[in-house]
């Protein structure tokens, strides 16, 4: 299930502290909040991308060619949303997107 990998992608990110875990927030400073924040609103936007663009593949909406640089972009917006995680994309959200591929264009 696609949620369940980008959950697994969001744990390993930040273990503890995506969102739905169970941390205490008393007593954490103001600056601290915001950046927790912050990474939650980054998280939310990775998943709707993920999830969006899946959809689309899916829908054969694209070309094969079209669907191999989806992935590249997302992979590249990943990268820049959570810097030096990129292996947790390719481990986590890359074969999602290459079965999704291999399924829509195996006839090809």
């Amino acid at each position: 299930d696609l949620y369940l990998s980008i959950d697994f992608f969001i744990q390993v990110i930040f273990p503890g502290r995506y969102p739905g875990s169970s941390f205490g927030l008393k007593g954490m400073k103001v600056e601290d909040l915001r950046l927790i924040d912050e990474e939650n609103r980054r998280i939310r936007y990775l998943r709707i991308l993920l999830d969006l663009h899946l959809a689309v593949i899916l829908s054969g909406g694209v070309t094969l060619d079209e669907s191999y640089r989806v992935v590249e972009r997302l992979k590249e917006i990943s990268e820049r949303l959570f810097p030096g995680k990129g292996h947790v994309f390719d481990l986590v959200c890359l074969p999602r997107f290459r079965r999704a591929i291999s399924e829509v264009f195996k006839a090809s």
